[in-house]
């Protein structure tokens, strides 16, 4: 062999051992990459790759504050999926889904009890988003969680996770706030919960390491709409006088459930809700009517998903619509020294009002729509006009001012 021969040979194995070295330290550092990020592709019985994880909670107002929160941790890379449910004021809860050999502690899915079970959560090291959101069995339906945790299926995109509002007939037990002798004047849908709380939620987003302990402290904030509504009721001048005992309200157009990653509220069906009314002065302090007084400032507060119009300021039914019931009383003209107490029902569709408003953005397919903030003033400029039997009808007006209709059939004394 020559000595050029021999030159080139030197070389070819050197090149050799160079591939081979740098195919070694490749494949090392996939070891070691796929032990901190993929329980599964490492083949150990017992994995240490994982890290303990506790929740705290601060809400922005006490009247927000609740007690049982749900918790899913979605790791990023490599995904797995784990959730629990704990408490907000002591962060101890369950396993629903996931968790380590040494922390499977688990509950059925639906099992609303966030009992002091684990007050640190263990789970497999990687870059994690945590979502919160607050368990209220009363007023929502988790079922696309449930079947999430059923599942375990990491196919599943959280922006498929749906909270939905529990429908109620209008005399049902279940409903808070029931009127026997309410006639329903828009009979097109159920009733959600009056006064009901917000929904919250907030995310954060931490890796979980080996031998640390990670503190995932959460600020929910509401995805709901808090609205306050306001209208004016006349007495007709020269009617018999009368007084304004309690006004009732229902307002329709409520979307009937909320994507929890977006916010964005399915509008394909809306509901109804129910609250009580409350006699205002200027400064919106309770007053009491009087025989004297020409006019009473209703005021309402609701907190719902949103609010959305019906399809045009004409239609009398469906979505957008607002009914009142007004609790009256008199003297009877004929025996001064009786008491007579009525019930007058109307209803006013608030297109144009909530028009004005702008609570809400739609999306480009018109499917969902997005609140634009979390508070809204709804102020209905038409009076509502009574002469103690019944409402009187606004006029059609073509300045954009929606009218009030009378419902009451026939004047009724209880």
């Amino acid at each position: 062999m020559t000595r050029e021969q021999m030159k080139e040979r030197r070389t070819r194995m050197r090149l050799a051992d160079g591939v081979r070295a740098v195919a070694l330290v490749s494949w090392m550092v996939l070891t070691a990459m796929s032990c901190t990020t993929d329980v599964e592709l490492c083949r150990m019985g017992s994995h240490p790759h994982s890290g303990g994880v506790s929740f705290s909670y601060a809400f922005d107002a006490d009247e927000d504050a609740t007690d049982s929160m749900f918790v899913i941790a979605n790791r990023i890379v490599n995904r797995r999926l784990s959730a629990m449910v704990v408490s907000s004021a002591t962060g101890d809860g369950k396993f629903l889904l996931g968790g380590t050999e040494a922390s499977a502690d688990t509950v059925a899915a639906g099992d609303s009890t966030a009992a002091a079970a684990l007050s640190s959560f263990d789970l497999p090291v990687g870059d994690y988003r945590f979502m919160t959101f607050n368990l209220d069995t009363t007023e929502l339906k988790y079922d696309d969680l449930y079947r999430f945790i059923a599942r375990g299926d990491t196919d599943m995109g959280m922006d498929e996770i749906y909270v939905e509002y529990r429908s109620y007939d209008k005399e049902e037990p279940g409903l808070r706030e029931t009127l026997p002798d309410w006639q329903d004047y828009n009979p097109y849908s159920g009733y959600i919960q009056p006064n009901m709380r917000s929904v919250l939620l907030d995310t954060v987003a931490a890796p979980v390491s080996v031998g640390r302990h990670l503190s995932c402290h959460f600020r929910p904030v509401p995805m709901t709409q808090n609205i306050d509504l306001y209208f004016n009721i006349q007495k007709k001048e020269g009617a018999a006088p009368f007084i304004v005992d309690s006004v009732m309200g229902e307002i329709s157009g409520l979307p009937y459930r909320i994507r929890l990653v977006t916010g964005d509220l399915d509008i394909s069906k809306t509901y109804k809700m129910m609250f009580r009314m409350d006699c205002v002065d200027a400064s919106g302090a309770h007053i009491d009517d009087t025989y004297s007084a020409s006019s009473v400032r209703c005021y309402g507060n609701i907190n719902v998903p949103g609010l959305v119009p019906g399809r045009s300021a004409d239609v009398t039914t469906g979505p957008g619509i607002m009914q009142v019931i007004i609790y009256v009383h008199t003297t009877n003209p004929a025996d001064p020294a009786e008491t007579l107490v009525k019930k007058l029902q109307g209803k006013i569709n608030l297109y144009n009002t909530l028009r004005d408003a702008r609570l809400i953005d739609y999306t480009d397919d018109m499917s969902f729509v997005r609140r634009t903030a979390s508070h809204g003033v709804l102020n209905i400029k038409a009076n509502l006009v009574i002469d103690g039997e019944t409402i009187i009808e606004n006029p059609d007006n073509d300045w954009g001012i929606d009218s009030w209709i009378s419902c009451s059939d026939i004047v009724v004394d209880i």
